[in-house]
């Protein structure tokens, strides 16, 4: 598995679409700083006004290296070498999900650290939103993202090609929204927590009201957390993540490689 793995590394760090997939990402982080005025705007304002455009620049720019990760080598019939070569499957199925991880995650914390942490450093990170609190929203984004992830493993695996699994993704993420959307409007149901992408979305909402800070009326924001939304998106969020995994990988070891 460790030379698989080292192969999947030299390919990634050398692919262009690996290049693509973060440009794709830095490039919608870049649209947090259309609506600011950045030289009026400190980071806790900042992480506020980006949660609206992160949960979806960070799910395109997963879409696009983990299927490309997982199904690219599944078009070329590279994985079928793999096996014939010796390689268990065990060995050929994880040592993706491993580079999914060792590439997407790091990745993923680049987009949302970078563009939050270039305003903090500018003008500081203010008194409109606890430092710790957002933090905290922070870390528990992580597990979202890993069940995103795992859920386009899942997929790269089914469609067995980096075009076709890009385009379920993109599908199924677009999918998933809609439905939460006519869900919540038609009958109020929330299902925030089970569904990938508007968990991660409802992690990036913050509850304002108007303050008085330094002689400027600006808006404070609530960056605390419900317990019912840290349990359920640790909860469903774990759950799903192990499940996608797991079927990936019964799917892997009992399907015919053609």
């Amino acid at each position: 598995m460790w030379n698989l793995l080292k192969a999947l590394n030299y390919q990634t760090k050398r692919d262009n679409v690996t290049i693509y997939a973060v440009i794709i990402g830095l490039l919608m982080s870049a649209m947090m700083f259309i609506d600011v005025d950045i030289a009026e705007t400190d980071g806790g304002q900042f992480a506020a006004v980006s949660g609206e455009v992160l949960p979806m620049a960070l799910a395109y720019m997963m879409i696009i290296l983990i299927t490309r990760i997982c199904g690219w080598d599944q078009t070329d019939k590279t994985i079928n070498y793999e096996i014939l070569s010796g390689h268990s499957r065990a060995s050929v199925y994880f040592s993706r999900v491993t580079a999914v991880f060792l590439w997407t995650f790091p990745l993923a914390f680049i987009i949302t650290a970078i563009p939050v942490g270039i305003v903090t450093a500018m003008n500081g990170w203010g008194q409109e939103m606890e430092l710790n609190a957002m933090l905290a929203r922070y870390a528990l984004l992580l597990l979202p993202v890993i069940r995103l992830g795992c859920g386009f493993i899942l997929v790269s695996f089914l469609c067995r090609s980096f075009a076709v699994s890009a385009v379920a993704c993109f599908l199924i993420t677009q999918g998933e929204l809609l439905f939460y959307m006519m869900l919540e409007e038609l009958s109020g149901i929330d299902i925030t927590c089970q569904i990938a992408v508007p968990n991660m979305a409802r992690l990036m909402e913050f509850n304002s009201r108007l303050g008085f800070i330094d002689g400027k009326d600006v808006y404070v924001y609530d960056a605390s957390l419900s317990p019912e939304l840290v349990s359920g998106t640790v909860i469903f969020s774990l759950a799903a993540s192990v499940i996608y995994i797991f079927i990936g990988y019964l799917y892997f070891t009992k399907s015919d490689m053609k």
